[in-house]
């Protein structure tokens, strides 16, 4: 019994915090927040007026608005990874899910989801992301380090700050490929598409693919998290499709990213089924133990009730004064030994009798009174 007693206390506990944990609405303070950016196109540019825009800019900037979150827009040189662990900023518009990041600052679940790509020369004779697989490769943040150093291990590394020296040192030959997500690819190849007369050319790889969520310190985690939940609103509402539109050729990507968005409402959902399913699991628990508890209980009982009959019929039938009992309906249900010795009838023949018949007439009447006010 006390096991099972622990066992739905554990259950208990574990739905109540599932449902804190899925079903809480991120909190947010009432501030203006810090939110850092970068050249980082086609997700962070640096619009006509100087101020910020891009893919990730809007998403984030329109969720801002319909969440009531106040956003200042800081420009940060670095990558987000100082400006977040350093608390220079207090969130950052589209970070690279990798597991080692988790450790200094907090990322949202992913609103966006990419595969990478190579870029290389025209004229090279690399046709697949295997042949590069000891090449030198270029790139410009921690998010590529990491997934080339998962999938390319033997390539020689060329990192740098910044995306146009990844591309210049390809277009001089001092790399054999630029390793870049797929959007960034794309528009670099608009916005670079040969080195002088030497076109460029696309290696994709599907195999490698990142997710990328809202950073923050852990601080202002409620906030990103509020973030991220409002663009999923904003997909739900249909109303992704014009704000993707504005980066043209980043519109083929709608139906994935609504995939993606979606999967965390299908996660939501699921989350919702299973904390049901833990409460009807306790529910039942709790009922079972109260069945087997009143099971037991009525056992006892019942056990009790027999060792006190035969306790009273023992005692019952070794004294030497009659003892009779009647149930309500005036039918004799037991009688001792020293009534068939007192007054010469068996049992069965008392019942048959009636009370009164058996009891010399003189003393019917009397014994009448007595016996109604008994049963009264």
């Amino acid at each position: 019994m006390r096991r099972i007693k622990w066992r739905i206390g554990g259950a208990v506990i574990l739905v109540a915090f599932l449902g804190w944990l899925r079903f809480e609405r991120p909190s947010v303070a009432p501030q203006v927040y810090e939110i850092g950016w970068s050249e980082s196109p086609p997700f962070q540019v640096r619009g006509a007026d100087g101020q910020p825009t891009g893919l990730a800019v809007d998403l984030v900037r329109t969720a801002a608005q319909r969440r009531g979150i106040r956003l200042h827009w800081v420009y940060w040189a670095d990558t987000p990874d100082s400006a977040l662990r350093g608390k220079k900023v207090d969130l950052w518009p589209l970070v690279t899910v990798i597991p080692e990041r988790l450790q200094y600052f907090h990322i949202s679940s992913p609103y966006l989801e990419a595969e990478y790509c190579l870029l290389v020369r025209a004229e090279s004779s690399h046709v697949k992301m295997q042949d590069l697989a000891t090449a030198t490769i270029g790139f410009a943040n921690v998010a590529d380090a990491w997934q080339l150093e998962h999938h390319l291990p033997h390539a020689r590394s060329l990192p740098h700050p910044y995306r146009w020296q990844v591309m210049e040192d390809l277009c001089r030959q001092r790399s054999d490929a630029a390793f870049m997500d797929a959007f960034t690819g794309i528009s670099t190849l608009m916005e670079r598409s040969a080195c002088g007369e030497q076109a460029l050319r696309w290696i994709a790889a599907p195999e490698i693919r990142s997710k990328f969520g809202i950073g923050s310190t852990f601080a202002s985690r409620g906030a990103a998290d509020a973030l991220r939940d409002e663009i999923g609103g904003i997909a739900a509402e249909g109303k992704l499709a014009p704000i993707l539109g504005q980066w043209g050729y980043m519109s083929q990507e709608l139906e994935s990213i609504e995939e993606l968005l979606d999967a965390r409402r299908h996660e939501q959902r699921l989350a919702a089924a299973a904390v049901l399913f833990a409460l009807l699991f306790v529910l039942a628990c709790w009922q079972s133990v109260r069945i087997l508890r009143e099971r037991n209980r009525t056992r006892h009982a019942e056990q009790a009730l027999r060792e006190t009959e035969q306790r009273l019929r023992l005692m019952a039938n070794n004294i030497k004064e009659m003892v009779l009992a009647y149930d309500m309906d005036r039918h004799l249900i037991f009688a001792n030994r020293a009534v068939e010795t007192l007054t010469g009838y068996q049992t069965a023949e008392l019942e048959k009798s009636g009370f009164v018949n058996w009891i010399h007439p003189d003393d019917q009447a009397r014994m009448l009174t007595h016996w109604e006010r008994l049963f009264q």
